[in-house]
């Protein structure tokens, strides 16, 4: 499993054909013939991977490029200006590239290649809801145009990914597989590839959407590399192991080793040998790049084919390419316990990566994901069994890796190399986030708060994932401004339970607060006023008094009308928002739900409740749906999961729901009538002292605006006479 903070920074320097921009040579022993060391050899993958997208894309909008008023004035500007990006020899994370993005897009242009980079640009700057909009686009407009299949391809792929990662659960990634695959397939062979640009090719199937395509698609991907005479047979021999490697998996299947089955095992070993073979044939015959060595060393891993030395194999990568991020992936992989290594080995390789100083390149960067890695895994081994398990959680009560001093130097090696980086200068206020995450985890708030703000105020998603702290800025702002150590104690006094004296610490820092610390603030006495009166035995309203104070949204777009309704627009991940109040899992909560508007007549709302996160699962979720694939129905079910039951009903377009959770029975009423009165769910959500309830529903096809008016709650010890209203 990878840490949410490791998965996020996977995705977002993912772009689908290339690498991380630099070079260098890297020492190892192995009785294995040793690689050739090509200096410049990212640099040089680079620049065949920008030739390839300058003639596929900008002399592609040339030739069949939608012209006109709303893209002339900026779209082949912006092209010129986001290649160098997409080729791994610029940065992503610019406020030059962001803004020019933002220009095209604000001014209309629905060219796929202009739209389909834009969307990159937004992805790789936290802005995923428009990223998905714009892929959306680009893939409608790229199936009109006469782009290259090697374009096309890239676009279906970005969009698959952005349905992955919004949990799209209703076929449409199933109806895209094929049409991505074929793409793939004709690019081939319509010119999108000249002859030599095999580079660019193994690029494109083992980095970003194209190694996902590949690890899908393993058996047709091969058979068309294959028979496709351009190709060198290095590149084929690379795709036959990766063939080979996913067969072996498919015969072992995913479950534990102890529930493999014996002919499960025996194909396993067999497509590991096969892996191994056709590997490192592709590897003596093109030792001077990482690709192979890299597929040597998953296999290494497994120690299926005879093969553990995976260290070996990291070298010989690194040798090829200093900055294969691919492999420094594997390498952390292979260094946690569950695949025989431990932190140690972790804290190990990042102080090797740290002291390259390559600063230039992604290489210390990596050493900062061995350390979040491995504070990831300490929480693992200290977390409670139980189902789901709840690792965050761990996190959130253990005091962080990053306090350490040996850790805390690494970091802040790294950090301070990257800021006197001459060629990373574009990329200050990244960096500056990172510092600041660093800083709040160490323990060290005011020299946090000073990052945070050369930062802008801003978190980067890829530092705010690495915090396990709901709201970090205001936290960092509170905990870093004069007078700061209050707001640490009080905060500590607020998870202890211990109101009263919590909230007189609030309440003194609140005066003068920073804007930022002050939306903290203000939540956590918010919290503090409804937690109170649950323990008074009140039924509570959840109704923000000012702000959305007390409620954390998560996905949509959130506000509180003049009435007092909670209204959201939902988002391309629904719409999600938890009140931060500690209910406990015996409870009832009622609200009056309204469908403001929908753009194509579906709509889904509801209750959620346990620990809804959306990375967890340990939450449970209600939700009134009027759906073109399920027709109209309610339900409970984990998460925004498909249920293992619906019951239909037409539900009005304004309604009242309550519902309740007592010993783990579960019941739901609309508008007094009883739907469900005593539902054991056949899964586990949080039930303990940190329960807390929220509101939401996931459509990510269409426009929806909610409206929740009156959420109150109530604790419960025993069964109520009636439901309340």
């Amino acid at each position: 499993m990878i840490s949410p903070a490791r998965r996020l920074g996977l995705v977002l320097v993912a772009t689908g054909l290339g690498g991380l921009a630099a070079w260098s040579a890297w020492s190892y022993t192995s009785q294995e013939p040793q690689a050739v060391v090509r200096a410049g050899a990212s640099r040089d993958d680079g620049v065949a991977l920008q030739a390839w997208t300058r003639r596929n894309l900008l002399e592609g909008y040339r030739r069949v490029g939608r012209r006109g008023p709303a893209c002339d004035p900026t779209a082949e500007l912006f092209l010129s200006e986001a290649l160098p990006a997409f080729s791994n020899l610029a940065p992503w994370r610019t406020a030059a590239l962001l803004g020019r993005a933002r220009e095209v897009v604000a001014g209309g242009c629905d060219d796929a290649a202009v739209i389909y980079l834009a969307g990159l640009v937004l992805l790789n700057n936290d802005e995923r809801d428009r990223a998905g909009e714009l892929f959306e686009k680009a893939m409608t407009g790229v199936q009109a145009q006469a782009y290259s299949r090697g374009v096309a391809r890239l676009v279906a792929s970005a969009l698959r990914r952005d349905l992955t990662g919004r949990a799209e659960g209703v076929g449409r990634r199933a109806a895209l597989d094929p049409v991505e695959l074929r793409w793939f397939v004709e690019s081939l062979a319509d010119g999108s590839y000249e002859d030599g640009e095999d580079v660019v090719l193994a690029n494109a199937l083992t980095r970003g959407t194209g190694a996902s395509l590949l690890d899908r698609n393993a058996a047709a991907v091969a058979a068309a590399v294959e028979a496709t005479a351009w190709v060198d047979p290095w590149v084929k021999l690379l795709v036959q192991g990766a063939r080979a490697e996913r067969e072996a998996w498919t015969a072992r299947g995913n479950q534990y080793a102890n529930k493999v089955t014996e002919e499960g095992w025996k194909g396993f070993n067999r497509g590991m040998e096969t892996a191994r073979a056709s590997y490192l044939a592709s590897w003596k015959s093109r030792p001077d790049r990482p690709e192979a060595a890299t597929g040597l060393l998953r296999v290494a891993m497994t120690g299926a084919a005879g093969d553990r030395d995976t260290r070996g194999w990291f070298d010989r990568a690194v040798a090829a390419q200093v900055d294969y991020q691919p492999a420094y992936d594997q390498m952390i992989t292979a260094s946690r316990a569950r695949w025989g290594g431990d932190p140690a080995a972790l804290q190990a390789l990042a102080r090797q990566w740290y002291e390259t100083r390559r600063f230039d390149t992604d290489v210390p960067l990596m050493a900062l994901e061995a350390l979040l890695q491995m504070e990831w895994d300490v929480a693992d081994e200290a977390t409670p069994p139980a189902e789901p398990r709840d690792i965050a959680a761990t996190r959130r009560t253990m005091p962080s890796i990053f306090r350490r001093p040996e850790i805390h130097a690494i970091a802040a090696g790294i950090l301070d190399g990257y800021s006197r980086e001459p060629s990373r200068f574009a990329e200050h206020a990244r960096f500056e986030a990172w510092y600041a995450a660093v800083e709040y985890k160490a323990g060290r708030f005011a020299e946090a708060r000073g990052h945070l703000r050369n930062a802008g105020l801003k978190l980067s998603g890829e530092a705010e994932a690495a915090i396990p702290d709901r709201m970090p800025v205001g936290r960092i702002e509170a905990f870093g401004a004069a007078g700061g150590d209050s707001v640490v104690k009080a905060e500590g006094l607020f998870q202890a339970g211990r109101l009263d004296e919590a909230a007189a610490l609030f309440t003194g820092a609140r005066a003068g607060a920073s804007p930022a610390a002050a939306e903290y603030l203000d939540q956590r006495l918010a919290v503090i006023g409804v937690e109170r009166g649950l323990q008074q035995g009140q039924v509570v309203s959840l109704v923000p008094t000012a702000g959305l104070g007390g409620w954390l949204p998560e996905n949509g777009d959130w506000s509180v009308t003049a009435d007092g309704a909670l209204e959201v627009v939902s988002g391309l991940r629904g719409h999600l928002a938890t009140h931060e109040a500690r209910i406990g899992g015996d409870f009832e909560f009622s609200v009056e739900i309204e469908i403001a508007s929908t753009s194509n007549g579906q709509f889904q709302a509801g209750v959620v409740f346990g620990k809804p996160e959306w990375w967890s699962n340990r939450w449970t979720s209600f939700r009134l749906k009027r759906t073109s694939h399920e027709g109209q129905v309610v339900y409970f079910s984990r998460h925004f999961n498909a249920p293992v039951r619906s019951l239909p009903f037409v539900a009005a377009e304004r309604s009242r729901l309550v519902v309740r959770s007592l010993g783990g029975r579960l019941g739901a009423w609309i508008d007094d009538k009883a739907l469900v009165t005593d539902y054991a769910a056949e899964w586990e959500w949080e039930r303990g002292s940190e329960a807390r309830v929220g509101l939401g529903g996931y459509v990510d096809d269409n426009r929806l605006v909610v409206r929740y008016r009156g959420p109150k709650v109530r604790r419960l010890q025993a069964e109520p006479a009636v439901a309340s209203r």
